[in-house]
């Protein structure tokens, strides 16, 4: 029995979509289409993580960078991928500056995406479908220098 889902690989922000095909313990990869540039800005663009959204077929690339080529200060973004490859929106900002190191869920029963990042503690934002965040910033640990 063969069961057929999707896998992402996320490189340089430019993404790399592969289908993943079981079977019994096999687990074997093979690229679909050509490479999707996340992100063409100046500056330093990092640490790329993606969600897919299985109810709308789109999937959700997060990562920290300057979103200004002039900028010094990371901070967290993110931009969808619609289910033709095709980007939807510009990139938006989900953390304050100085936030890096990302990471991203999806929730498909209330059909939004948890994003978490660290900065000076693990922090996190939960973001809509639609890529906008929901409310304020969720502290998770408030300071890493704490713990042992």
């Amino acid at each position: 029995m063969k069961a057929h889902t999707h896998g992402f690989f996320i490189g340089s922000l430019v993404c790399f979509v592969a289908g993943a095909v079981l079977e019994g313990a096999a687990l074997a990869q093979e690229f679909v289409g050509g490479n999707i540039p996340v992100v063409t800005a100046g500056g330093f663009q990092n640490a790329p993580s993606a969600a897919g959204n299985t109810l709308n077929g789109e999937l959700m690339v997060v990562w920290h960078g300057h979103r200004d080529a002039g900028s010094t200060a990371f901070e967290i973004l993110g931009r969808r991928i619609g289910p033709d490859a095709g980007l939807i929106g510009d990139p938006v900002s989900l953390s304050p500056a100085g936030s890096f190191t990302p990471d991203i869920a999806y929730n498909s029963i209330d059909n939004e995406y948890l994003v978490v990042y660290a900065r000076g503690g693990i922090f996190g934002r939960r973001v809509a479908a639609d890529g906008s965040p929901i409310g304020a910033e969720i502290t998770i640990f408030a300071d890493i220098s704490q713990s042992s």
